[in-house]
């Protein structure tokens, strides 16, 4: 019997589907990611070659640019998908829409979720990842590596002096994170203060009057190489006259690294943390 919603055409690949649920104990060897982080928290942990297929933005490591694409992790092309026929789909739950979510679950796919809620979750979920595709040596050892290197950080930042930092995602409107983002996380390991960290969601769109009133100490641009040129170009024309700009204390940071929640976010925070205490020596001669 076929499932409402499930479309006739599909109805072999359906009845395929239900019998890969049943060997769900075997290492999965058709993995499909969803989010361009899953792709690289997959690979971390040793499954780069079973991954068949990805969504757009999938940049990391450069073989998984090669692959066949799905739609994007907002916009999932699920008959593609259930073409492909995986044995494992990893999402991002902070990404992925309920609705397209709902569909992939009506239909009986391998599912896992890779959504780290704080840093030292990224580690983990690499272990988990280990587990579950049967790489556990080489997933234990990355995810060693990665806890290692957020210890280092924060023994040797931790501590420095507070300041205030804006990290601008967008303009216009001007946009920023706000508190328990990995973002945010990565700000407060490195010794600075989130000027939004009092606002409890992921993104918040900036009046100028607020931006003005708390006052950063360093700014950091993300997004891409060419919009950070355009947002810094805009701060020294549209705020001039704020401290933190005759400062020349406004950072371009990867948003590759410090933007997506895998393993690289690690080498990003350490981004994140020698660019304040560049903007410490400005701030606090």
């Amino acid at each position: 019997m076929i499932k409402r919603g499930v479309k006739a055409p599909l109805a072999g690949l359906f009845l395929w589907l239900l019998c890969t649920t049943a060997v769900l104990g075997a290492p999965p060897q058709r993995i499909v990611v969803l989010a361009p982080h899953a792709g690289e928290l997959v690979c971390a942990a040793g499954g780069c070659d079973r991954i068949i297929a990805v969504v757009d933005h999938t940049d990391f490591p450069a073989q998984l640019k090669k692959l066949p694409h799905v739609g994007s992790y907002a916009a999932v092309n699920i008959e593609r998908l259930i073409q492909l026929r995986p044995d494992l789909v990893v999402y991002w739950s902070g990404g992925l829409s309920a609705r397209v979510l709902q569909k992939l679950r009506m239909l009986n796919l391998p599912l896992l979720d890779v959504s780290p809620k704080r840093l030292e979750d990224i580690p983990q979920i690499i272990r988990q990842l280990g587990i579950r595709l049967g790489t556990q040596a080489q997933a234990k050892n990355v995810a060693r590596v990665l806890t290692n290197q957020l210890k280092a950080l924060l023994h040797t930042f931790g501590r420095r002096p507070p300041i205030r930092v804006f990290y601008e995602i967008w303009e216009p409107p001007l946009m920023t994170i706000g508190h328990g983002h990995f973002i945010d996380q990565a700000i407060h390991l490195c010794g600075g203060i989130n000027i939004y960290d009092d606002v409890s969601r992921p993104s918040i769109t900036v009046m100028e009057e607020s931006l003005l009133a708390r006052n950063p100490q360093v700014v950091l641009l993300g997004g891409e190489p060419t919009l950070q040129q355009r947002w810094l170009k805009t701060w020294q024309r549209k705020r001039a006259f704020m401290d933190v700009v005759k400062r020349g204390a406004l950072f371009p940071v990867p948003a590759d690294l410090t933007q997506r929640p895998g393993p690289r976010l690690i080498a990003g925070t350490a981004i994140i943390c020698h660019a304040l205490d560049l903007a410490r020596t400005r701030v606090f001669k």
